[in-house]
């Protein structure tokens, strides 16, 4: 739930923002780039806090060993990018571009240990 209400208030900010950057400084992309580094410098941070932890997407958002959980966010972050390209807001492409290479390798590395455990079950049971 975490993840998915962060980033929701994230897109939904960075949209205002954006829109608002576009219409007053005339479509001057820098100004958004400026006004929203340090919210998504927070956000990049906290994600790569917690894949370099082990814990998937870390504290904030709900990392843990949980292949369902980490297929969950993959799946929320996809509907996010579908959302804002909808909005045709394209502000936040490289921050849920990162957000998916960060999360894909960790659940690959979660789902392999659980492929593991299971064949080590059953070759252990015979």
């Amino acid at each position: 739930r975490l993840f998915r209400s962060s980033h929701k208030l994230l897109m939904d900010t960075a949209t205002f923002e954006y829109l608002f950057c576009n219409e007053f400084w005339a479509g001057d992309a820098a100004v958004f780039g400026d006004i929203f580094a340090g919210p998504l410098a927070v956000m990049e941070e906290a994600l790569q806090a917690g894949a370099a932890a082990g814990g998937g997407a870390g504290v904030l958002f709900g990392g843990n060993f949980d292949a369902i959980g980490l297929l969950l966010m993959i799946r929320i972050n996809r509907e996010h990018q579908v959302i804002m390209a909808r909005r045709r807001v394209p502000c936040l492409d490289h921050y849920l571009d990162g957000v998916n290479m960060t999360l894909w390798p960790r659940f690959k590395t979660v789902f392999d240990a659980h492929l593991r455990s299971l064949v080590d079950a059953a070759g252990g049971g015979s």
